[in-house]
């Protein structure tokens, strides 16, 4: 802070900087002012703008999730597969995922079949033997998205999850 107000005295302008403190974000605006001793000190805009600045990530990433769909509604892909990758390749980008992959669902087998995964996803998985087609009644969680029918998001996969079983 101190640099920040000596920098506002020493240029005559204003001074504008974020800074994180106690897990929120806060914009602080440093200006001279002149005392009525006629000397200067600094006065102080201080904004949370945690909220604000949260919101306009969503917006980002909205629009991220607009752009995708609108490529892969016009662009014109090879095959099934170049435009899974490039949704998958996109999807990491928008989470900020290291590691994705997707597999096929077939109602009839009830199989999973792989289609794309990302650079390092096979190496860091931690099965003994390595499939890329798989019964559904054998996966764990990751086959929940197919039994439940809807999205399951779990950011930390160490921690105790009944829904765990089988392959990871």
């Amino acid at each position: 802070r101190r640099r920040a107000e000596l920098a506002a005295l020493k240029s005559g302008a204003p001074i504008t900087e974020e800074t994180q403190w106690h897990g929120r974000l806060y914009r602080a605006q440093r200006f001279p002012v002149k005392m009525p001793n006629g000397q200067f000190g600094v006065g102080a805009y201080i904004t949370d703008i945690t909220d604000s600045r949260e919101r306009a990530k969503k917006r980002e990433k909205l629009l991220y999730r607009h752009k995708i769909l609108a490529d892969v509604l016009s662009r014109g892909f090879e095959s099934n597969r170049e435009q899974l990758d490039y949704v998958l390749h996109e999807a990491l980008k928008l989470t900020e995922s290291q590691y994705g992959y997707i597999y096929l669902y077939n109602e009839q087998t009830r199989e999973l079949s792989l289609n794309s995964w990302t650079t390092g996803v096979m190496e860091a998985c931690a099965v003994a033997k390595k499939y890329t087609v798989y019964q559904l009644d054998n996966t764990g969680i990751w086959g929940e998205v197919v039994r439940q029918r809807r999205p399951i998001v779990v950011n930390d996969f160490e921690d105790p999850n009944p829904l765990k079983k089988g392959y990871p």
